[in-house]
């Protein structure tokens, strides 16, 4: 290493970022078969910030909790859908919790996914209105939270 130069770190590996990544790669690869996966977004609200960054945000209107996956418009079937992706062992915070909790009583499909195939399974009930697809829904109406 030559002086005075900085090292580099290898990045850490996520399962969550590399998720997030998976299912925005599925949303893009079927805008085709699905066009209102053109609307749907990703919030970069998590992470590690600074906390002069973190009260920028807040004062811009940056909230807690706000899903990962969001589509604010309707499906034949649902007014919207909100996704929380989370890793194997990723719990929802409260404020997640209360998020999913809003959307679901306004008729959104709201689930947590762990995996692409939860994502695909909570877009397809969007779609289809099956009613089946209950992807952490005993995390988010648990009732001691």
């Amino acid at each position: 290493r030559m002086p005075g130069a900085k090292q580099s770190r290898k990045a850490k590996y996520d399962p969550e970022e590399q998720l997030q990544r998976d299912c925005h790669s599925w949303n893009e690869a079927n805008i085709t078969t699905y066009p209102l996966l053109e609307w749907m977004f990703h919030t970069p609200n998590g992470g590690k910030r600074t906390a002069s960054e973190g009260g920028r945000l807040k004062a811009m209107g940056v909230k807690a909790g706000v899903p990962d996956l969001m589509l604010p418009f309707p499906s034949d079937y649902y007014a919207g859908v909100a996704i929380e992706l989370k890793s194997p062992t990723g719990r929802l915070t409260d404020n997640q919790r209360k998020w999913l909790r809003r959307a679901a009583v306004s008729g959104w499909v709201v689930g947590v996914a762990r995996t692409l195939e939860e994502h695909i399974d909570l877009w397809n009930e969007f779609m289809t209105g099956n009613g089946t697809c209950h992807h952490g829904h005993a995390e988010i109406f648990q009732e001691n939270s």
